[in-house]
């Protein structure tokens, strides 16, 4: 066997050891691929599942003590009636309502805004909101600037 065999011979050899590399990263990125997009739907449904425990954290509170539900219905209408203390009760439900909303506006949960829109709906509400607007991200502000509006 001569010199210009053996060079083909390990031509061929080095091809065939990139074609089985490459075929091994192929299979390595459509694995990869795979995971990503089962870690992203569990993702989806543990931020669901944290928006839901939020709203019902607040139906929680409302059901169990009818005064701080009475202070929430009073609020809704009109912030200016309460007292201090209730405005504090108040305003911290209305962050609970709106936290829970913000985390569905990353996964553009229709739910999420539906409950948006109608707490928007109330006065109590607006004036909580634009007393306590700068707690929450630029994506939030604007959205419910757009609901505002309408």
């Amino acid at each position: 066997m001569n010199w210009d065999a053996i060079g083909a011979l390990a031509e061929l050899a080095g091809a065939v050891a990139v074609i089985i590399t490459l075929v091994y990263l192929a299979v390595q990125i459509r694995q990869s691929s795979s995971l990503v997009a089962q870690n992203n739907k569990l993702l989806d449904v543990s931020v669901a599942n944290s928006i839901r425990d939020a709203q019902n954290e607040l139906s929680r509170i409302l059901a169990c003590d009818q005064t701080v539900a009475e202070v929430f219905w009073k609020g809704l209408a009109d912030r200016s009636s309460l007292s201090d203390g209730e405005k504090q009760q108040f305003d911290s439900l209305m962050y609970l309502q709106f936290s829970a909303a913000q985390q569905g506006l990353a996964v553009e949960s229709e739910e999420t805004m539906i409950s948006l829109r109608w707490t928007l709906g109330n006065a109590g509400a607006r004036h909580w909101w634009e007393e306590y607007k700068s707690l929450f991200k630029t994506p939030m502000q604007k959205l419910v600037q757009e609901l505002t509006v309408v």
